[in-house]
């Protein structure tokens, strides 16, 4: 009996104890999800915040290694976009049901491995890699899928993650999610606010100049400042020749030959002609480049060609070009074809102005002749 009673009594005390460690974890985790909030709203754009919320992640339950997936609504699939401790081939692009990522993608619940290396869903793109014991959760924001959190060990150890784990992980996930969605949204009215800068300067520039010769080269510069490079080219359609030619050129453009390129010869030629903007990796390799330009284009160069277009017609082609890695990105692309169909339009304009000019020139000459005739009465 006293010794039921001292089995009794420490009972309890083991089960206080636990229930103190118990709510020290919880407070501990708490605490580290407040700390966490802190961090991700203190980062403004989208790489700085998604490599805090890994290094987060990874600290808060002592994993090696963890990665984000984050979610293409477009294209209805996953891209790897960040990884910690350990090397996985980024924008790796994973499908809706594909792999821990893309079943918790499909299914929006939690999923939990013991062993990564003897399940037998495990997709082949990302074979070799290590990983052991592995948790993957949504990253959910008002119901919208962002992306998916995955942390995993990556040596054989006797860690299994729990439904706990999985708990904590979700709630740290949402989150992430909602410092995402919002950091997305910042960088999308950054993006707004950014292009409507660049149309205003252009416009103004455009409505400083009276022609031609005046606009090409505001509207060049201009363009190349607001994506901070320094090459590219402007060629309109020459009536004379039937063909289209440089009229601008800033950078190694300035290089190339600048006969006119008949329509559907060149790249150029080929965007007059057929009206589509043209991306290009590189413009040396490029098979559709005249013969006689590509040899006088440095290796390492890409970018974009453009139809300069008219509300009835096609007038002419933009040429931007970035060095190598870089390249265009589509809000790039759609803000160049903006100022390319405000280049257009003043281009009509210009030209019209130009053409009334000369006919107001024509018109006062046959006046002065007339007047001159008239006003004689010897032969």
């Amino acid at each position: 009996e006293f010794l039921a009673s001292i089995a009794g009594q420490v009972a309890l005390a083991v089960e206080r104890k636990r229930a103190e460690a118990g709510v020290r974890r919880r407070a501990d985790e708490f605490a580290a999800l407040y700390e966490t909030a802190i961090a991700i709203g203190a980062q403004q754009d989208l790489s700085g915040l998604l490599q805090t919320i890994i290094e987060r992640a990874t600290m808060l339950f002592a994993a090696p290694s963890g990665a984000i997936f984050l979610y293409d609504a477009a294209r209805r699939d996953l891209e790897l976009a960040v990884t910690q401790g350990v090397q996985l081939p980024s924008g790796t692009r994973l499908a809706l049901g594909e792999g821990m990522a893309g079943r918790v993608a499909q299914t929006r619940q939690p999923l939990i491995v013991d062993n990564y290396q003897a399940w037998e869903h495990r997709s082949p793109k990302y074979e070799g890699v290590p990983m052991t014991a592995s948790m993957q959760v949504p990253m959910l924001y008002g119901g919208e899928l962002i992306g998916v959190l995955d942390i995993s060990e990556l040596r054989a150890t006797p860690r299994k993650f729990t439904e706990a784990d999985a708990h904590l992980l979700t709630l740290f996930a949402g989150q992430a999610a909602s410092a995402v969605h919002n950091t997305r949204l910042l960088e999308s009215i950054l993006r707004r606010l950014t292009e409507r800068e660049a149309v205003s300067r252009v416009s103004t520039a455009l409505r400083a100049a009276h022609t031609l010769d005046e606009m090409l080269p505001l509207l060049l510069d201009e363009t190349l400042a607001v994506l901070g490079t320094d090459a590219g080219s402007i060629v309109l359609y020459d009536p004379a020749s039937g063909g289209v030619r440089p009229l601008a050129g800033r950078g190694w453009f300035t290089a190339i030959d600048q006969s006119p390129l008949k329509p559907g010869e060149g790249i150029a030629g080929h965007v007059f002609s057929s009206g589509e903007v043209y991306l290009s990796r590189e413009f040396a390799a490029d098979p559709r480049a005249s013969k006689t330009s590509r040899a006088r284009i440095p290796p390492g160069w890409g970018g974009v060609c453009l139809p300069i277009r008219t509300t009835r017609k096609i007038v002419g082609a933009l040429f931007i070009a970035v060095q190598s890695p870089r390249g265009l990105t589509d809000d790039e692309v759609r803000l160049l074809t903006t100022l390319a169909e405000i280049a257009g339009n003043a281009i009509h304009r210009t030209q019209l102005h130009e053409q009334t000019e000369r006919n107001l020139q024509r018109l006062a000459a046959l006046r002065a002749i007339d007047v001159l005739i008239s006003s004689s009465l010897d032969l």
